[in-house]
């Protein structure tokens, strides 16, 4: 039989078990308190944090997990998390994860879940098992919105993307390097203007190599550090293949958040070519300097206000002072408003204008050119070449005196020849018909001789005056047909050519030119005169052709006759001047002289051309710019 507790033994059981209810109560108080704390550090948790039973099956979820994802408690407890926020996608993902935590591993990735309405979700999941005892009991799964940071990333990416984008397909050649001299980063452009391969000049190539003169390098440090940049330091750099190269730099330095320096980075601008044309540009300018001041007359520039922009040493030399920025007029002509003859009007419509004029500050005449200069802004100048003329316009019109009276003494000559030479004729003609049976042979023979004399006289009259004519009358520069003044021509000469069987050949197509009509038709006429008479017994053909240049249209009468000596090619065109083959045909010599006086007066040239074996050609030339 048990023994029974004695009172004292029963007091202190009792105690204990007071004691241990009162442990309880504390811990029980104490759980209910930490629960309360966990409840609420739960649901002001800024993750979405879900607990889940060891089946994977929610059991609770916070207050964020409503508001991020859009799931009320009762909607969400009881069902397997993955199934309402995993997106179809995701799926191998999430039950993967699922896989890691039952197996004891706590995983972290950044991953997208979707909230009630279909709507994505970039969020950092967190999931790791809950151990009690050692046993799993369930999972830990917290969810953080990263949307905006994701957000910031993409746009951060794209921004680098473009500025890359930037980098890469800038025309500048742009850097990156260190301080001591190791290439960080280049674009294309510098690999091109270097001739590298990223390879090479990422592994091998030290800044200091593409320095033409290495010290060059410590120079811009010197300069560049101090200041934290430079722009367009002007510096010779070396490509990979030995070639130097000008180029413009303009380089920032790189501190670290201490304020040491990293490195530079900057722009490498090619300015190789630039140098070249700038040189060549110094060069045409020294050239065009020493040409302005080995030019005989006076130059310089005006503005459209009409100010003198430039004044060459000669101009300084007649106004007695550099007028730059004064009025070209007063200057100039010592005028106080423009000049009545100005033409800058034209000038700087872009017409290149010349004329003489006669200054009325010291009455000397001057023949002045008047060009346009274009400027990059788009501006433009005048620029005015003079030359003083006064000694050959005094010369002119003494000449022109002098040939005034040389032709007033060649038509008195003339009248007082061609009186007598006609009285001459006359009196022998009624000798020869009078007398005639009283004369014999001899007297006959003798007034045939001074018949022909006086009509000699007479026909020399007749050309000289022709020849005066040619020098005195006013031209007429008009639109001419040349296929029309060539039909007139041979419509005249119809007659030997037909006779003589002469062969007459000229282009189907035949241009129109500025010329005065009757001057180009007596030149062609004189021209195929001179054939017929001169070609001999051997001419068969004569042929008339045309071509042309860029400022003349060229003529040409060429016969398959008889030929010229190259010695008489000048001496042909001079009054009174006859050729070798020309002996026993009548003729004044003054028929090519009119031909040549007249087309001088078209601003052309006239010259023979007679190869020994065959035919001779007499070219003209008729200027363009009439």
């Amino acid at each position: 039989m048990s023994r029974k507790p004695t009172y004292g033994e029963l007091e202190r059981r009792v105690r204990e078990l007071d004691e241990e209810l009162s442990g309880r109560k504390r811990s029980e108080e104490v759980l209910l308190i930490q629960k309360a704390y966990l409840e609420h550090l739960l649901d002001c948790a800024p993750e979405a944090i879900v607990l889940a039973d060891r089946n994977h099956l929610i059991t609770r979820i916070n207050a964020q997990f409503t508001r991020l994802f859009g799931y009320a408690p009762e909607e969400a407890v009881g069902r397997i998390c993955d199934d309402i926020i995993a997106p179809p996608e995701r799926l191998k993902e999430a039950s993967d994860i699922t896989r890691r935590v039952g197996h004891g591993d706590a995983v972290k990735v950044e991953t997208v879940r979707c909230r009630k309405g279909g709507s994505p979700v970039f969020v950092e999941a967190m999931a790791a098992p809950v151990w009690v005892g050692g046993e799993h009991v369930g999972d830990y799964v917290s969810y953080r919105d990263v949307t905006e940071r994701k957000n910031a990333e993409e746009a951060l990416w794209q921004s680098e993307e473009k500025y890359r984008t930037l980098f890469d397909e800038s025309r500048d050649a742009l850097y990156m390097t260190t301080r001591e001299g190791k290439f960080l980063d280049a674009n294309r452009a510098l690999l091109e203007l270097f001739g590298y391969t990223r390879e090479e000049l990422m592994r091998n190539v030290q800044v200091g190599d593409i320095y033409a003169y290495p010290g060059d390098r410590v120079r811009f440090q010197e300069q560049i550090e101090p200041k934290g940049s430079v722009r367009n330091y002007e510096i010779k750099f070396r490509k990979k293949n030995g070639t130097d190269i000008d180029c413009l730099l303009t380089s920032h330095v790189r501190r670290s958040d201490d304020g040491d320096v990293l490195g530079y980075q900057g722009i490498i601008r090619d300015v190789t070519e630039q140098k070249r044309a700038e040189g060549a540009l110094r060069e045409r300018e020294a050239h065009y300097r020493a040409m302005v001041e080995a030019f005989d007359g006076l130059v310089y520039i005006c503005s459209q206000d009409n100010r003198v922009e430039f004044m060459n040493r000669r101009l300084i030399e007649r106004t007695g002072y550099d007028a730059t920025g004064e009025l070209c007029y007063k200057a100039l002509h010592d005028l106080d408003a423009i000049c009545p003859w100005c033409v800058n009007e034209r000038v700087f419509k872009g017409e290149t204008v010349r004329w003489e004029v006669l200054s009325p500050k010291d009455d000397r005449w001057f023949y002045t050119v008047n060009a346009p200069i274009y400027h990059t802004d788009g501006s433009i100048s005048k620029q005015a070449m003079i030359l003083d003329i006064t000694e050959r316009k005094q010369m002119e019109e003494t000449l022109r005196k002098s040939s005034e009276k040389t032709k007033q003494f060649a038509y008195s000559v003339s009248h007082d020849l061609k009186s007598p030479a006609i009285g001459i004729y006359g009196l022998a003609k009624h000798l020869q018909k009078a007398y005639a049976d009283g004369l014999g042979e001899k007297g006959k023979a003798h007034c045939d001789q001074i018949l022909k004399a006086a009509e000699h006289i007479s026909a020399l009259v007749a050309q000289i005056n022709l020849y005066i004519s040619s020098s005195a009358a006013v031209r007429v520069i008009e639109r001419i047909k040349v296929k029309d003044i060539l039909e007139m021509v041979r419509e005249e000469f119809s007659g030997q050519i037909g006779i003589r069987q002469i062969k007459w050949s000229e282009p189907e197509h035949l241009p129109e030119l500025n010329a005065d009509r009757i001057s180009i038709l007596r030149v062609l006429r004189n021209l195929v005169d001179n054939a017929l008479k001169y070609g001999g017994d051997d001419l068969t053909e004569i042929r008339l052709d045309y071509k042309d240049t860029d400022a003349f249209h060229i003529l040409s009468v060429s016969n398959d006759g008889a030929t010229i000596r190259e010695e008489d090619f000048e001496k042909i065109f001079r009054p009174f001047q006859r050729y070798e083959s020309a002996r026993g045909v009548e003729g004044s010599g003054l028929g090519l002289a009119i031909v040549k006086e007249l087309v001088e007066q078209h601003g052309g040239e006239v010259w023979v051309e007679s190869p020994r074996e065959k035919w001779t050609a007499f070219y003209v030339s008729v200027s363009k710019s009439l």
